[in-house]
């Protein structure tokens, strides 16, 4: 049977080992912490920047519906408003796409920044 001091002993030896990997625990929870915010910040920024252009493209394209429903002299007219219509769309469309792209090229360089020194840490060489 162990006597009590003996499991005293025991315990004020056990936690020493595990001291350095908790310590290192609170400093990769905070680096994480940072990091989960920072990432968040890319993403809502992305979020909010391809809203901010849908809003823009769904305005533009109603104001484009309301001009090719508006009543015409000729058919003429009409196939005239109909080729502005498409002519505005294709030119829309290629714009929007292109500031699509632009968000994504940007945050997708904010993350590689990111990540970079996680990146390092896990191949050893830092």
């Amino acid at each position: 049977m162990y006597k009590i001091d003996e499991i005293n002993e025991f315990w004020q030896k056990l936690p020493t080992p595990f001291m350095a990997p908790w310590t290192n625990w609170s400093a990769a929870v905070k680096e994480s912490a940072g990091a989960v915010e920072s990432a968040t910040k890319i993403s809502l920024t992305a979020a909010s920047e391809t809203a901010a252009i849908s809003e823009k493209w769904a305005k533009s394209s109603l104001e484009n519906l309301k001009d090719l429903s508006s009543a015409r002299d000729t058919s003429a007219n009409y196939a005239e408003a109909f080729q502005n219509f498409a002519s505005k769309s294709m030119e829309a469309a290629t714009e929007n796409m292109f500031a699509y792209a632009e968000v994504v090229q940007r945050s997708q360089r904010a993350s590689a920044k990111l990540a970079k020194p996680f990146g390092n840490g896990a191949s050893g060489s830092q």
